[in-house]
């Protein structure tokens, strides 16, 4: 039993340096847990704030976005206005530029209707001759006979040319 003792004590030895060993591993295993957990946490920490700082830069897009959609509403609004007005600008232009057409039209009629009148009493000659057309005869023999142009007895009877008188019509000499 003297061998035992010893090696009782050996064996008890050995197994405390084993469980102190077992232990130091067990211990160091967790401590590398603990710091792997701890860097977890922190990266974790740091995705948090990345995530708030993202969706707050998020939202500060979106406030622009938004701000961007009122001022073009506005701006299309403001536009459609001016087209608007622009279009019953030229509605009105129009109107009015067909109503000074119509008057100026008019001014005119009257004013040649006045200047035909005015020129049919002064230029027709209200003296002269008949002359009846006999055979043979032609507009500038006629002319000739009462000593005006054949032009002057053309445009009195309203021939439509020199060459258009008849025998036994009657034409209108003037003086």
């Amino acid at each position: 039993m003297k061998y035992h003792i010893p090696l009782l004590l050996l064996s008890i030895t050995l197994t405390s340096g084993c469980l102190t060993s077992h232990r130091r591993e067990r211990d160091e295993k967790a401590a590398r847990s603990h710091a792997q957990r701890q860097n977890v946490l922190s990266d974790v920490d740091r995705m948090k704030e990345q995530l708030f700082d993202s969706n707050a830069g998020q939202q500060d897009i979106y406030r622009r976005l938004d701000e961007l959609e009122d001022a073009q509403r506005e701006a299309s609004r403001i536009q459609e206005q001016r087209i608007q007005k622009l279009e019953r600008s030229l509605a009105e232009q129009d109107t009015a530029r067909e109503k000074d057409k119509a008057e100026i039209i008019d001014k005119l009629s009257r004013k040649m209707a006045e200047l035909v009148a005015s020129s049919a009493y002064s230029a027709e000659p209200t003296e002269g001759y008949e002359h009846v057309v006999k055979k043979g005869e032609t507009l500038s023999e006629i002319a000739t006979t009462y000593g005006v142009k054949p032009g002057a007895i053309v445009r009195l009877n309203r021939l439509p040319n020199a060459n258009t008188i008849r025998v036994g019509q009657k034409l209108f000499i003037p003086e």
